[in-house]
């Protein structure tokens, strides 16, 4: 099985694991892992087939470990079949498998990563540098070596595999210390939203340890613009607010709907994000805007109201 699988991967030696599409070896080691799983299905069908359904004095003798099937042959004696016997190897070499997938997955996650300059969050040069470092890991600790990374008795790649996550590791800690330190005071601004929706974005490939309390600034910081723009309106409201160029009652009415039309843009900011519209602050956020929503249309009305009765007293004369 598991030079049929070699075969299989190199196109019968044409190719290696590293001069291949990625996507194309990706499916290819796939197959191989699906087959490990057909052949230990079939096995247990087999064994449960075979195996005689009641005990007796020999199958009392010789307990089946979980490694190990009980079969009875042909002249009705019972053997032992051990999993770890037929499988073993296959297993080791599905073991290395398992390892280069995981290499490309992390391949993948980076090189997009540092395509998008870390989805949009880093431009200066040190993520520039950085990729300069990663590309190098992989030089040297991979696509460098000339052994043969099918092999799963050569020891050697493991401890380089064992090197290069230690490599990605520490770049996760370096970019998630990179990004906390770039935009540490980007949580209490109308922009907030918009760069955690990139950090999420980021977390699927480096973990960012204080996402929960982004959360939470996020949800105190709108609560309370909104909170202040109802007691701007209040204290405001009966003052001149006329846009260049307006006249008073239009220019009046557009100051306020421009209050009201700012506060439904954080609401549905809140709104359009999974987890911030589960926060307690979303509750609030929604009574306040519909409160101050309500006030602000009474208060247009009462405007217009001056405004007909003035018209009115005007046309009287």
């Amino acid at each position: 099985m598991i030079i049929r699988c070699k075969i299989h991967l190199t196109s019968n030696g044409k190719y290696n694991v590293w001069n291949q599409p990625r996507n194309s070896i990706r499916q290819t080691i796939i197959d191989c892992l699906d087959l490990n799983k057909a052949y230990k299905k079939a096995y247990k069908n087999s064994l449960a087939k075979n195996s005689r359904p009641g005990p007796s004095k020999s199958s009392a003798a010789a307990v089946p470990t979980p490694t190990q099937g009980l079969s009875t042959t042909s002249q009705g004696k019972e053997i032992c079949i051990s999993q770890s016997f037929i499988f073993g190897k296959f297993n080791g070499f599905c073991d290395r498998l398992m390892k280069l997938l995981n290499i490309f997955n992390t391949l993948d996650n980076y090189e997009r990563l540092f395509s998008t300059h870390v989805c949009g969050l880093l431009w200066d040069d040190t993520i520039e540098e950085k990729e300069k470092e990663f590309k190098m890991h992989v030089g040297q600790l991979l696509t460098g070596r000339t052994y043969n990374h099918l092999d799963y008795r050569n020891k050697e790649f493991d401890r380089d595999y064992a090197e290069f996550m230690e490599k990605i590791d520490g770049l996760k800690h370096i970019l998630s210390r990179m990004i906390e330190r770039s935009y540490h005071n980007t949580w209490e601004s109308p922009q907030a939203i918009k760069f955690l929706k990139r950090i999420e974005a980021v977390t699927k490939v480096v973990p960012i340890a204080t996402l929960d309390d982004k959360y939470e600034r996020i949800g105190v910081y709108f609560a309370s613009r909104i909170t202040a723009t109802r007691k701007a309106f209040q204290k405001n409201k009966e003052k001149d607010h006329v846009p260049l160029g307006m006249p008073p009652v239009g220019g009046k009415i557009m100051w306020i709907r421009s209050m009201v039309l700012q506060l439904e843009a954080f609401t549905k900011d809140f709104a359009s994000h999974d987890h911030l519209k589960l926060l307690p602050q979303y509750k609030l956020l929604v009574q306040e805007y519909n409160r101050f929503a309500m006030e602000a249309a009474s208060f247009e009305i009462q405007i217009l109201k001056y405004w007909v009765n003035d018209i009115d007293v005007s046309l009287s004369f």
